[in-house]
C-alpha cells in the first residue's frame, strides 16, 4: 500500500467586525497522491438536484411547512472507510517509521464524500426514511422530508414535535455533532 502524505488546513473564523471567533485545524489527506483500483474504487457520491430544492422550498411556502437546516461538524471523519488507507503522521506528532492506518474516512481522499453520503443513507434509513427514485439525495418519512447536500441537511416538517423527536433520535444515533 501507498502511505499517503497529509497537510494541515488551519482556518480563523472572524466576526463579522473582523475579530477573530475562533482557530480551527483539520489534517487532510492529500488525495491527489491515490492511485485508482489501488487506494480506492468508488468515488461517486449523489449531489442534490436544484429542481429538487426548488420545490421543497416552493413546497415549503405553499403548504405552510417548517424547515430546519443541519450542518454536520466534522463529517467526513464520521464515516466508516471502505478500504485500507495508510496516512503519514502529521507533523508534530509523528514517530519514525510508523505510519496510522486509517479506521474512518478524513477530509482530502478521494473516497471519503461517497462513504459519508453511504454512512448517513444507512443512517437515515435505520430512522425510517425512504430514498426517492427521482433524486437520491432525497429522503422522506411520514412525518420529515430531508435533503442532504454533501454534509449539510435540510429537514421539512408539519410538525415541531416531529422534527423534535427525530433530532433526538439523530443525536442516539450519533448523527448530530457540534
Amino acid at each position: 500500500m501507498k502511505v499517503i502524505s497529509t497537510v494541515w488546513a488551519f482556518k480563523r473564523k472572524r466576526f463579522p467586525d473582523g475579530s477573530v471567533r475562533k482557530l480551527k485545524a483539520r489534517l487532510c489527506a492529500r488525495g491527489f497522491e491515490q492511485v485508482e483500483g489501488r487506494d480506492y474504487f468508488e468515488t461517486f457520491a449523489p449531489v442534490v438536484q436544484w429542481l429538487t430544492v426548488r420545490l421543497i422550498l416552493v413546497m415549503t411556502i405553499i403548504m405552510g411547512l417548517e424547515n430546519k437546516q443541519i450542518d454536520y461538524t466534522a463529517a467526513f471523519v464520521q464515516a466508516p472507510i471502505d478500504t485500507d488507507v495508510y496516512i503519514e503522521m502529521p507533523r508534530m506528532f509523528s514517530t519514525k517509521g510508523k505510519v496510522w492506518k486509517l479506521r474512518k474516512s478524513i477530509y482530502g481522499l478521494k473516497q471519503s464524500p461517497r462513504n459519508y453520503f453511504l454512512h448517513m443513507k444507512q443512517k437515515l434509513e435505520k430512522l425510517g426514511f425512504t430514498q426517492s427514485n427521482a433524486d437520491p439525495c432525497l429522503f422522506i418519512s411520514s412525518t420529515v422530508i430531508c435533503l442532504i447536500y454533501v454534509d449539510d441537511a435540510l429537514l421539512v416538517y408539519k410538525d415541531q414535535t416531529a422534527v423534535d423527536s427525530l433530532t433526538k433520535r439523530m443525536e442516539q444515533e450519533r448523527m448530530l455533532f457540534d
